[in-house]
């Protein structure tokens, strides 16, 4: 979200199926993914007419079945939507009928190591570096003494990063 405002984003759509982590986002408008498929529908194609610019997806799966026809319907031919695929917490795999990427310019991309090239990476990283202070973008951490590597690894929280402090 601290990227997207950075970079200029004029509206933040989230969604995802808890109602309180929605919340807790910096979204402008959240779609909770437990409704039914109709509703959902309904909800995407609401967002899609507004003009979507970029989604990143991090679930994929049936989230993204509904999406990108919605996505095909409202999209100007002259204002491609680039779609990054970045996880797949909701499903490896969708059903995706080939006339939603023939009938609208919807740009597939994945985002991961094999996406960019070496030198195309560490651009990118040089970017978001220098953008950090300026930007004032955070990451929340869980700050452990290495010591307590051994009882602090296992512990997984997708809530904040663990860094291992020396000393």
């Amino acid at each position: 979200m601290q990227i997207a405002r950075y970079l200029g984003a004029k509206k933040i759509i989230a969604t995802g199926r808890n109602a309180q982590s929605l919340a807790a986002l910096d979204a402008d408008e959240c779609i909770q993914l437990t409704a039914d498929d109709k509703t959902l529908s309904g909800q995407f194609s609401a967002v899609s007419a507004a003009q979507i610019d970029v989604v990143i997806d991090y679930l994929w799966g049936h989230s993204a079945e509904l999406l990108l026809p919605a996505l095909a319907k409202y999209t100007p031919a002259g204002s491609p939507v680039r779609y990054v695929q970045v996880g797949s917490l909701a499903g490896a795999d969708i059903a995706l009928n080939g006339a939603v990427l023939r009938s609208a310019p919807l740009l597939l991309m994945g985002s991961g190591i094999g996406s960019l090239s070496v030198s195309q990476l560490l651009a990118a990283t040089g970017e978001m570096l220098q953008a950090a202070v300026p930007g004032k973008l955070t990451i929340a951490t869980t700050p452990r003494p290495l010591q307590e590597i051994a009882a602090a690894w296992p512990q997984d929280d997708s809530q904040k990063r663990t860094v291992f402090t020396l000393g």
